[in-house]
């Protein structure tokens, strides 16, 4: 994933980070984020960060509810360990993917 132009050197190298993490716990293969993954069963994540600031995602990702998460996340409990959860929400909380 190539991140937003608008962020700084530090908000860079998490998004960096957090696509590592995304692509690596098939994330993409249930979302969309940007032009990345497919188009579910999961739902577009590609605005939700218009919506849901960083630490409620971060918060989803840690403890999913059945309304956050109607099917179980197939990689959650890899993403759920605590540096993975910021860089991972960090990603998906990113402006104009």
């Amino acid at each position: 994933m190539k991140p937003p132009a608008s962020l700084t050197a530090s908000e860079r190298q998490t998004f960096l980070a957090g696509a590592l993490v995304v692509g690596q716990s098939g994330c993409l293969a249930c979302h969309k984020i940007g032009e990345n993954g497919n188009d579910g069963p999961g739902p577009n994540l590609s605005h939700i960060g218009h919506n849901v600031l960083p630490g409620g995602i971060a918060s989803t990702l840690r403890n999913p509810t059945r309304a956050d998460a109607v099917v179980q996340e197939p990689a959650a409990e890899e993403v759920r360990r605590p540096r993975r959860v910021l860089v991972t929400a960090a990603v998906v909380a990113a402006p104009a993917l």
